[in-house]
């Protein structure tokens, strides 16, 4: 039951739940005004009448972001990348950021790294510190 003050009579009144119309943009309501927001971002109205009664809200969807940051071990990557990343690729979801720290390296390790970096089309500014 939803309760209502009526400004006619100056009381409390009833509305049976079943009776009242429910509608919503940017995602779907069920007949107890269970919001379910869909995919697309912005403000949308939400509405319930009942007879010439209405009234309507305001939600406002908004996307979050995740974001991670720590160190994955060698023998971790494929599967890190399986049961975390491979499911956001397609969708343009994922940016991935990495840096990467070798130690004790040598200069013809430095090279070959600028070299593979610059066949795969990607910032070849290795720093040597």
């Amino acid at each position: 039951m939803l309760n209502y003050l009526s400004t006619t009579r100056g009381s409390v009144q009833e509305i049976p739940l079943s009776r009242v119309v429910w509608s919503a943009g940017g995602g779907s309501i069920d007949e107890r005004g269970f919001f379910q927001s869909g995919q697309e971002e912005g403000s949308f109205d939400v509405s319930a009448s009942y007879g010439d009664l209405k009234s309507t809200a305001k939600a406002i969807i908004k996307g979050v972001n995740a974001v991670w940051s720590g160190e994955v071990p060698h023998q971790r990557w494929s599967q890190f990348y399986n049961k975390v990343l491979m499911r956001h690729v397609m969708g343009k979801k994922l940016k991935l950021k990495v840096e990467v720290r070798l130690e004790d390296v040598t200069a013809e390790d430095i090279d070959v790294m600028r070299i593979a970096l610059q066949e795969l089309g990607l910032d070849d500014d290795v720093q040597a510190t």
